[in-house]
Protein backbone atom coordinates (compact mmCIF):
# COMPACT_ATOMS: atom_id res chain seq x y z
CA UNK A 1 0.00 0.00 0.00
CA UNK A 2 2.82 2.55 0.59
CA UNK A 3 5.01 1.44 -2.49
CA UNK A 4 4.74 1.14 -6.29
CA UNK A 5 2.03 4.22 -6.96
CA UNK A 6 4.62 7.06 -6.76
CA UNK A 7 5.35 9.81 -4.67
CA UNK A 8 3.60 12.52 -7.17
CA UNK A 9 7.09 14.94 -6.88
CA UNK A 10 6.32 17.86 -8.66
CA UNK A 11 10.54 18.78 -8.66
CA UNK A 12 13.14 18.81 -10.49
CA UNK A 13 15.85 16.32 -9.22
CA UNK A 14 18.37 19.08 -9.53
CA UNK A 15 16.80 21.28 -7.73
CA UNK A 16 15.15 19.30 -4.78
CA UNK A 17 18.38 17.60 -3.94
CA UNK A 18 20.79 20.38 -3.51
CA UNK A 19 17.66 21.71 -0.78
CA UNK A 20 17.62 18.40 1.26
CA UNK A 21 21.66 18.55 1.44
CA UNK A 22 20.94 22.60 2.76
CA UNK A 23 17.85 21.49 5.33
CA UNK A 24 20.63 18.65 6.50
CA UNK A 25 22.28 21.35 7.80
CA UNK A 26 19.83 22.86 9.91
CA UNK A 27 18.00 21.76 13.24
CA UNK A 28 14.26 21.88 12.60
CA UNK A 29 12.04 20.44 14.65
CA UNK A 30 8.89 21.42 12.71
CA UNK A 31 7.17 21.85 8.95
CA UNK A 32 4.83 23.44 7.30
CA UNK A 33 4.40 23.12 3.80
CA UNK A 34 1.73 25.81 1.78
CA UNK A 35 0.42 23.90 -1.49
CA UNK A 36 0.64 20.57 -1.70
CA UNK A 37 -0.49 19.27 -4.67
CA UNK A 38 -0.45 15.09 -4.87
CA UNK A 39 1.84 15.40 -1.37
CA UNK A 40 5.03 13.95 -2.68
CA UNK A 41 7.51 16.81 -1.64
CA UNK A 42 5.53 16.78 1.97
CA UNK A 43 5.87 13.23 2.40
CA UNK A 44 9.50 13.06 1.26
CA UNK A 45 10.64 16.73 3.15
CA UNK A 46 8.84 16.07 6.21
CA UNK A 47 10.06 12.44 6.64
CA UNK A 48 13.42 13.67 6.14
CA UNK A 49 13.59 16.46 8.58
CA UNK A 50 11.65 13.86 11.77
CA UNK A 51 15.03 11.37 10.83
CA UNK A 52 16.80 14.21 11.65
CA UNK A 53 15.60 16.12 14.52
CA UNK A 54 16.57 15.38 17.55
CA UNK A 55 13.37 16.93 19.14
CA UNK A 56 10.91 13.36 19.88
CA UNK A 57 7.92 15.84 19.22
CA UNK A 58 8.30 16.71 15.03
CA UNK A 59 5.70 17.46 13.76
CA UNK A 60 4.68 18.46 9.95
CA UNK A 61 1.63 20.16 8.77
CA UNK A 62 0.85 20.35 4.97
CA UNK A 63 -1.98 23.10 4.18
CA UNK A 64 -4.22 23.10 0.51
CA UNK A 65 -7.34 23.58 -0.07
CA UNK A 66 -7.58 20.54 -2.01
CA UNK A 67 -8.59 17.22 -0.29
CA UNK A 68 -5.28 15.31 0.58
CA UNK A 69 -3.31 14.27 -2.63
CA UNK A 70 -5.38 15.64 -5.05
CA UNK A 71 -3.88 18.28 -7.24
CA UNK A 72 -6.39 21.45 -7.42
CA UNK A 73 -5.95 22.14 -11.20
CA UNK A 74 -6.54 18.13 -12.54
CA UNK A 75 -9.15 16.17 -12.10
CA UNK A 76 -6.58 13.12 -11.67
CA UNK A 77 -6.92 11.81 -8.00
CA UNK A 78 -4.53 8.79 -8.51
CA UNK A 79 -2.19 9.53 -6.10
CA UNK A 80 -5.17 10.35 -3.07
CA UNK A 81 -5.14 6.93 -2.03
CA UNK A 82 -2.03 6.50 -1.46
CA UNK A 83 -1.33 9.63 0.40
CA UNK A 84 -4.28 9.09 2.82
CA UNK A 85 -2.79 6.03 3.85
CA UNK A 86 0.76 7.24 4.43
CA UNK A 87 -0.95 10.07 6.67
CA UNK A 88 -2.87 7.73 8.88
CA UNK A 89 0.23 6.00 9.71
CA UNK A 90 2.77 9.11 9.94
CA UNK A 91 1.54 10.20 13.48
CA UNK A 92 3.72 13.28 13.19
CA UNK A 93 2.17 14.72 9.69
CA UNK A 94 -1.43 16.47 10.02
CA UNK A 95 -3.37 17.65 6.35
CA UNK A 96 -5.31 20.52 6.48
CA UNK A 97 -7.42 21.30 3.79
CA UNK A 98 -7.62 25.35 4.04
CA UNK A 99 -6.88 27.92 2.28
CA UNK A 100 -3.43 29.65 3.97
CA UNK A 101 -4.82 32.96 4.02
CA UNK A 102 -7.51 31.52 6.83
CA UNK A 103 -4.89 29.53 8.52
CA UNK A 104 -4.14 32.35 11.43
CA UNK A 105 -8.17 31.91 11.97
CA UNK A 106 -9.02 28.48 11.77
CA UNK A 107 -5.37 27.83 13.82
CA UNK A 108 -6.86 27.35 17.49
CA UNK A 109 -9.61 24.50 16.39
CA UNK A 110 -7.35 22.50 14.83
CA UNK A 111 -5.28 21.26 17.64
CA UNK A 112 -2.15 20.87 16.03
CA UNK A 113 0.30 22.74 18.21
CA UNK A 114 1.70 26.23 18.21
CA UNK A 115 1.19 28.36 15.74
CA UNK A 116 4.89 28.42 14.31
CA UNK A 117 7.63 26.69 12.86
CA UNK A 118 10.91 26.28 12.14
CA UNK A 119 10.83 25.62 8.40
CA UNK A 120 8.10 26.75 5.72
CA UNK A 121 7.35 25.45 2.49
CA UNK A 122 5.70 28.22 0.33
CA UNK A 123 3.81 26.96 -3.20
CA UNK A 124 0.43 27.70 -3.13
CA UNK A 125 -1.25 30.97 -4.23
CA UNK A 126 1.39 31.94 -7.31
CA UNK A 127 0.26 35.47 -7.29
CA UNK A 128 2.69 38.42 -5.94
CA UNK A 129 0.04 38.98 -3.79
CA UNK A 130 -0.83 35.60 -2.57
CA UNK A 131 2.71 34.63 -2.57
CA UNK A 132 3.84 37.48 -0.53
CA UNK A 133 0.94 37.28 2.36
CA UNK A 134 2.49 33.25 2.67
CA UNK A 135 5.74 34.66 3.04
CA UNK A 136 5.02 37.45 5.79
CA UNK A 137 2.94 34.57 7.73
CA UNK A 138 5.98 32.42 7.48
CA UNK A 139 7.67 35.45 9.12
CA UNK A 140 5.27 35.99 11.99
CA UNK A 141 5.57 32.17 12.34
CA UNK A 142 8.95 32.55 13.32
CA UNK A 143 10.56 30.55 10.88
CA UNK A 144 14.04 30.00 10.21
CA UNK A 145 13.98 28.65 7.25
CA UNK A 146 11.69 29.96 4.65
CA UNK A 147 11.47 28.11 0.93
CA UNK A 148 9.54 29.60 -2.02
CA UNK A 149 9.16 27.16 -5.24
CA UNK A 150 8.97 28.61 -8.76
CA UNK A 151 11.44 31.40 -8.34
CA UNK A 152 12.53 31.33 -11.82
CA UNK A 153 9.39 29.75 -13.41
CA UNK A 154 8.37 32.19 -16.75
CA UNK A 155 4.79 30.81 -16.09
CA UNK A 156 4.74 32.17 -12.06
CA UNK A 157 5.78 35.79 -12.85
CA UNK A 158 4.71 36.80 -8.87
CA UNK A 159 6.32 34.59 -7.52
CA UNK A 160 9.63 35.35 -9.45
CA UNK A 161 8.45 38.83 -8.03
CA UNK A 162 7.68 37.91 -4.53
CA UNK A 163 11.51 36.24 -4.35
CA UNK A 164 13.31 39.71 -5.71
CA UNK A 165 11.60 41.53 -3.45
CA UNK A 166 12.45 39.06 -0.33
CA UNK A 167 16.05 39.37 -1.12
CA UNK A 168 16.06 43.37 -1.02
CA UNK A 169 13.56 43.44 2.22
CA UNK A 170 15.00 40.63 4.64
CA UNK A 171 18.64 41.01 3.51
CA UNK A 172 19.52 42.40 7.35
CA UNK A 173 18.11 39.43 8.93
CA UNK A 174 18.54 36.41 6.00
CA UNK A 175 20.38 34.65 4.07
CA UNK A 176 19.86 33.29 0.81
CA UNK A 177 19.99 30.39 -2.07
CA UNK A 178 18.92 29.33 -4.99
CA UNK A 179 18.46 25.96 -6.56
CA UNK A 180 17.45 26.80 -10.58
CA UNK A 181 19.33 23.97 -12.16
CA UNK A 182 17.79 23.11 -15.32
CA UNK A 183 17.46 20.23 -18.24
CA UNK A 184 18.18 21.47 -21.43
CA UNK A 185 15.57 19.03 -23.17
CA UNK A 186 13.06 20.88 -21.45
CA UNK A 187 14.41 24.34 -22.11
CA UNK A 188 14.29 23.48 -25.57
CA UNK A 189 11.01 22.15 -26.00
CA UNK A 190 9.44 24.89 -23.51
CA UNK A 191 11.59 28.32 -24.42
CA UNK A 192 11.65 28.86 -20.74
CA UNK A 193 13.55 28.13 -17.25
CA UNK A 194 10.74 26.37 -14.99
CA UNK A 195 10.62 25.44 -11.34
CA UNK A 196 13.43 26.78 -9.43
CA UNK A 197 13.98 26.72 -5.21
CA UNK A 198 15.00 29.69 -3.26
CA UNK A 199 15.50 29.60 0.63
CA UNK A 200 15.38 32.60 3.26
CA UNK A 201 17.69 31.61 5.75
CA UNK A 202 17.77 33.20 9.14
CA UNK A 203 21.52 34.24 9.44
CA UNK A 204 20.68 32.63 13.53
CA UNK A 205 19.30 29.98 12.76
CA UNK A 206 20.55 26.36 14.71
CA UNK A 207 22.64 24.06 13.20
CA UNK A 208 22.07 20.61 13.54
CA UNK A 209 23.92 18.78 16.29
CA UNK A 210 26.43 15.94 14.83
CA UNK A 211 26.89 12.52 16.77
Amino acid sequence: EFCGYGLGLWQYPKQIVPLLVLLNRYEISSYLEIGVAAGGTFRLISELLRQWSSHAAFRAVACDPAPPGCVSYSLDKYYRASFEQWLGASPHATYLQEFSHRLAKVWPQKGVGDFSFDCVFIDGDHSFEGCWEDLEMALSMGANLIILHDIVNGECPGVCEAWRLAKDKLSDRFDFEEFVGQYEAVQQTCGQDLLGIGVCIRKTTPLRQRC
